[in-house]
């Protein structure tokens, strides 16, 4: 549907999908008289003591639908429901990332969070510093499912009786969430994949106007200080983790893939997105130089004892199953 600049503009923000480079640019662009940003439950799972957090914090977390004021652009990690509930008549858009990458991002950039970051936020600080346990604890870890498990499909669908507050989707659910969750996104008026080179020109030719587009708010690609590379956490286990994890996020990946870029094959992006992830945290030569370009890293339980920035990424994928459905 053509851009109306006269409804208000919702952006579903999935976190570490470019949201904060968007949010930005958007703003620039679109000059709002009332912007509104923040956080609904969908992103807290099963967590309720908000009355921890500070009061500016806590002005940030909208419990309802009806706590979300009037705007013009709504922006921030609020799940469909409860936006479309608030805004009825508004024009809705998001952008996807590859879900391994993004939840590999995730991971990290929680886990680069100070204890100044998180001055604040109250118990809530807890859960984001279980970040600091090695990557399968963390995707094994129930409290933080809300974060790590098909966050895209969460805040699709959320809430919703087969997606549990705190714990894992019910694989036996995943045929019936996904069909439910790919009727939510056809309701988008404009959807894309941060991997499209051509995303910035698509919005500015959805938007009728100028778009600038900046990249903010990228995670560090050296670890935060006492904890592991990425390298030493990607151990198998780890690597059927990160696939269930991902698995629901993949097939809706995909299906935008195939439609905003006929003719790329979704496969060959998945190798590039790893690649370039996986690059990006995947550890550090001394001196600080990333180990993209081989010799930093070293890949447990892999009959090679050492492997650059390409040749784990493209290990990686070696061992995902494409269609995404099937668990690992």
């Amino acid at each position: 549907m053509p851009f109306e600049p006269q409804r208000t503009l919702v952006f579903m923000h999935v976190a570490k999908s470019s949201g904060t480079s968007l949010n930005a640019g958007l703003i620039d662009t679109l000059s709002p008289r009332r912007a509104v940003g923040g956080f609904d439950r969908v992103m807290f799972g099963g967590f309720s003591d908000f009355s921890s957090l500070s009061d500016e914090a806590r002005a940030s977390v909208f419990e309802r639908p009806s706590d979300l004021p009037d705007g013009d652009f709504v922006h921030g990690h609020f799940s469909l429901g409860t936006t479309l509930e608030r805004y009825a008549d508004a024009q809705f858009m998001t952008v996807l990332r590859e879900p391994c990458s993004r939840l590999l991002s995730h991971h990290r950039y929680w886990r680069s969070r100070t204890p100044r970051m998180l001055q604040g936020w109250g118990r809530w600080s807890r859960v984001i510093e279980r970040s600091h346990q090695n990557l399968e604890i963390f995707l094994s870890d129930p409290l933080v499912a809300c974060q790590t498990d098909n966050m895209t499909l969460r805040m699709l669908l959320w809430p919703h009786k087969l997606i549990p507050d705190q714990g894992f989707i019910d694989p036996r659910d995943d045929a019936a969430l996904l069909e439910a969750a790919r009727a939510r996104l056809a309701r988008f008026d404009w959807v894309d994949v941060m991997e499209d080179d051509h995303l910035a020109d698509h919005l500015r030719s959805w938007l009728q106007r100028p778009f600038r587009y900046r990249h903010l708010n990228e995670a560090a690609g050296r670890p935060a200080r006492g904890s592991s590379r990425l390298d030493k956490d990607l151990s198998d286990r780890a690597f059927d983790l990160l696939m269930r994890r991902s698995r629901l996020d993949l097939c809706l990946w995909q299906d935008v893939v195939r439609a905003r870029m006929p003719g790329t094959d979704p496969v060959m992006l998945r190798t590039k997105a790893m690649i370039r992830t996986v690059a990006r945290h995947g550890g550090a030569h001394p001196g600080g130089r990333s180990g993209f370009a081989g010799g930093g890293l070293r890949l447990p339980q892999f009959p090679r004892p050492a492997m650059g920035g390409r040749a784990l990424a493209r290990r990686l994928l070696d061992m995902l199953p494409v269609g995404g459905l099937r668990s690992a």
